[in-house]
């Protein structure tokens, strides 16, 4: 047999195997994000308590008492990401009415939000701009104009979309979840297409709706090409 036909024999029998044995070709790459406060830029608004983060359970521990606050990451470099999986709790639940409410300033609270910050061409910062906006733009390694929300232990149901009431850049999406058998839940998000992003946001918050509950939040997972 030519040598040139062997060869093209033996990459049509190898490529299959290749990705049979290697999940990276049909599932992309798995990227567990350390949860580790100290690897997050904690990022408060003026004359607002602030939510406590600190490290818990293997992951992230949030204390909600009237308060807000996020932790931000900056990637070095920027991520395609498929989805986004993680496994959350709380003892306690924002103050929210209803789904209208939710919506609204008055409901803009929940026990846990993962900002995916979309890369993009960096907004205009007025020079009076509050303090934690220009926090973000100074932290953030590669600019973004838009955030994806992720919610999850909402009034609203998975799959509900809508815009923040205080911003347009900013789309709200419930995740779906799953109780677990060790009292956890198990939460994914998938967007539509992949996504560019270059950091991200993680919150929760009881300020609007005045409320007290804690939150907890380990493996999170990015699935990236």
């Amino acid at each position: 047999m030519p040598t040139s036909r062997l060869n093209l024999l033996r990459l049509t029998v190898t490529l299959p195997l290749v990705w049979c044995l290697n999940p990276a070709f049909l599932w992309g790459a798995q990227e567990t994000v350390d949860l580790h406060a100290n690897k997050f830029q904690t990022v408060r608004f003026a004359k607002i308590e602030p939510t406590i983060y600190t490290d818990d359970q293997g992951g992230l521990k949030m204390q909600v008492k009237s308060s807000a606050a996020f932790l931000l990451q900056s990637f070095e470099q920027i991520k395609k990401i498929k989805s986004l999986r993680f496994q959350w709790k709380a003892d306690g639940s924002p103050r929210v009415k209803n789904q209208e409410q939710e919506r609204e300033k008055a409901g803009d609270d929940a026990p846990l939000r993962i900002g995916l910050l979309v890369s993009g061409p960096a907004p205009t910062i007025p020079f009076f701009a509050s303090a934690w906006i220009k926090a973000v733009r100074d932290h953030m390694k590669h600019p973004s104009d838009k955030m994806i929300y992720v919610a999850v232990g909402t009034k609203n149901p998975p799959g509900a979309t809508w815009e923040s009431p205080y911003t347009d850049s900013i789309q709200v999406v419930v995740a779906g979840d799953q109780q677990q058998s060790d009292g956890w839940r198990q939460a994914q998000f998938q967007p539509k297409t992949p996504l560019s992003i270059v950091g991200l946001w993680i919150m929760a918050d009881g300020d609007d709706t005045k409320s007290q509950f804690t939150t907890w939040l380990r493996q999170l997972v990015l699935e990236t090409l």
